[in-house]
């Protein structure tokens, strides 16, 4: 059976693309004692709180009708900032040319971590640009990516 998130993946994906939308990130936790599933959205030139009001309704019904959460939640749908993730492939090509901060699993070149100027991605290799060095990332060591504003 799929895990609650994996669940709501599905279903938000879904809505969100029909609604030229797309899932940047998803938490499901607990918080201050209370359930919490937060929807990190954006689409093609950003997303305002009227399109993240439109979506928390709209899933909100959802996710009532399929009856996928097991406790009582709090449903925060939000665009992801300017530290936003980097999580698809698609992602590290789509900035090319903006700051990023990548972590990776393993060490590489003596380390874990990297900053510097996103160059893009091709086969399975992301190449950042930290000063006058360029580093070539296995995409599959990649623990966390995000823009760094």
């Amino acid at each position: 059976m799929d895990s609650i998130v994996e669940q709501v993946e599905r279903l938000a994906k879904s809505l969100l693309l029909s609604e030229g939308m797309e899932l940047v990130d998803i938490t499901y936790g607990h918080k201050q004692g209370r359930w919490v599933l937060s929807l990190f959205v954006d689409k093609e030139g950003g997303i305002g709180i009227e399109d993240c009001v439109a979506i928390s309704r709209e899933f909100g019904d959802v996710l009532d009708v399929k009856d996928i959460m097991p406790d009582s939640y709090s449903l925060l749908v939000s665009s992801p900032g300017p530290d936003r993730p980097l999580k698809q492939k698609e992602d590290f090509n789509r900035f090319k040319k903006q700051k990023v901060r990548i972590k990776t699993n393993s060490l590489l070149e003596g380390r874990k971590s990297f900053k510097g100027v996103l160059l893009g991605y091709e086969d399975e290799m992301v190449r950042v640009q930290e000063g006058d060095k360029i580093h070539t990332i296995p995409y599959n060591s990649i623990a966390t990516a995000r823009l760094d504003m």
